[in-house]
């Protein structure tokens, strides 16, 4: 650089050793204070060591890989105090129920990043992912999901949430991101006995069930049924990271989960229909002790020529639409959801019907579900179905004989935490509402281990 007209060009600064240390120093001093602000004030990074959380958030975990189907699922491995649980005889994979040793392996929990600076200028929003002081143990730093807000009466009935006598209903961006996988018709297990379909009528199977597919041609009706290999129907909300030790035979799952159905689910498939004409419906039943009580959700698509496509309870059309053609020879993708009294029939990715359903009120004749089973029925129609997965919604157990809880107000400066993980997590349905003043921030990413770097929805 030439200096500039009267300016003096001064020589390089001769650098000491002891300039060069003590610059040094003050660069890391200066560094070390900002880190502090920042940690104190701004972003903050915790380990999560129990499994309240899962499967959003892994604690101390074993990974498992499913030698059958290669379903890839952890089970919990956190400490009771100064003991960690030992490694089951057996798991059962959640996916295809495959009975297998698991691996010997060990993994501590997500290391994850809190905003710290969001919550001083603005209220925590419902959904958040939030970490606060314990209230009973104030030193003790707790991961949970904001439901209930300052001011609200919150209820919990069959897993669904009720604010104000209402049932909450999530919009479709945070529930995208509660969908907790329960199946997947892509992990075919290897050995065909363990694939969980079965034809209504085993006198005359005319469903031709494949490793990765449902194929049928036929002339009336014609049923399969998702069936586990242990003849059990139902949808539920088991979770592989819940397996505990069993003094007898060394596994089980939570026994909260395995009678637990998860009616509020999402459907996805891909149906090929191999020529024009007939209908295939999707039929979701919740059922109850009283059969006057039992809910029937049914999707019915019919086949091209416009002619109805709709939605229906009980048989009764809730919202119908003409337009939907399913081309012959050409896969089409079908999505259909049932949550939160509200379904919906997504196709192609786009949203094709919705319906509201009921007023939504809590009721005390609203039974515990017992069951939730899924059907395919063909009708006049040659379809193949494929690429299926069912999902099933954030659950939510009460603390009652019949799965319930509350009607409970949420005081005024708090706050309702629940786990995702329902039937291990102590959150608010057992200590109460949270302080606002306890609240730390809200966790926003995953940074650690680097192939499990996410944003926490």
């Amino acid at each position: 650089m030439t200096a500039g007209k009267g300016a003096t060009e001064q020589p390089p600064r001769k650098i000491t050793p002891w300039g060069w240390f003590r610059e040094n120093v003050e660069a890391i001093i200066i560094a070390v204070v900002l880190a502090l602000i920042i940690r104190h004030f701004a972003v903050q990074a915790f380990e999560i060591p129990t499994g309240s959380m899962a499967p959003t958030l892994y604690g101390d975990h074993r990974p498992q890989e499913c030698p059958e189907c290669k379903w890839k699922f952890s089970i919990g491995a956190s400490r009771s105090g100064s003991h960690r649980p030992e490694l089951p005889a057996n798991v059962i994979c959640p996916n295809c129920r495959f009975d297998y040793r698991p691996r010997e392996t060990f993994t501590s929990g997500h290391k994850i990043l809190v905003n710290k600076f969001l919550y001083a200028f603005s209220k925590p929003k419902r959904w958040d992912v939030i970490v606060f002081k314990y209230p009973r143990e104030p030193w003790r730093d707790y991961i949970k999901r904001l439901v209930g807000l300052s001011g609200e009466t919150i209820a919990i009935k069959n897993g669904d949430i009720y604010i104000n006598g209402k049932i909450l209903r999530k919009d479709d961006e945070t529930q995208e991101s509660l969908w907790f996988p329960v199946y997947s018709m892509e992990h075919a297990p290897k050995n065909q006995a363990l694939i969980p379909w079965r034809n209504a009528d085993a006198e005359n199977p005319q469903w031709k069930i494949e490793p990765n597919s449902l194929v049928v041609e036929t002339a009336d009706n014609s049923t399969v049924q998702f069936a586990r290999p242990d003849g059990l129907k139902d949808i539920d909300i088991r979770n592989g990271y819940n397996l505990e030790e069993d003094s007898d035979d060394k596994r089980y799952y939570n026994k909260n989960e395995e009678k637990t159905p998860a009616a509020d689910a999402r459907i996805a498939f891909t149906v090929t229909p191999s020529k024009p004409g007939g209908s295939l419906t999707v039929k979701l039943e919740e059922e109850r002790r009283k059969d006057s009580l039992n809910h029937v959700f049914i999707l019915k698509i019919e086949g091209d020529g416009g002619k109805a496509t709709g939605l229906y309870r009980h048989e009764q059309p809730l919202t119908v639409n003409e337009k939907l053609t399913l081309p012959v020879g050409k896969a089409t993708e079908v999505v259909c959801v049932n949550r939160d009294d509200r379904m919906q029939l997504w196709i192609n990715g786009k949203k094709f019907l919705e319906h509201d359903y009921g007023d939504g009120s809590l009721s005390d004749d609203d039974e515990e579900v017992e069951d939730a089973e899924l059907e395919f029925i063909a009708q006049n129609a040659a379809v193949e179905i494929s690429k299926v997965t069912i999902h099933r919604d954030l659950y939510h157990r009460g603390d009652s004989h019949d799965n319930s809880f509350g009607p409970e107000e949420i005081p005024e400066g708090h706050y309702f935490a629940l786990g995702d993980n329902t039937v291990n997590s102590t959150d608010s349905r057992s200590w109460g509402a949270l302080p606002e003043e306890n609240i730390v921030g809200r966790a926003f990413m995953v940074f650690w281990k680097p192939w499990e770097i996410k944003l926490i929805k």
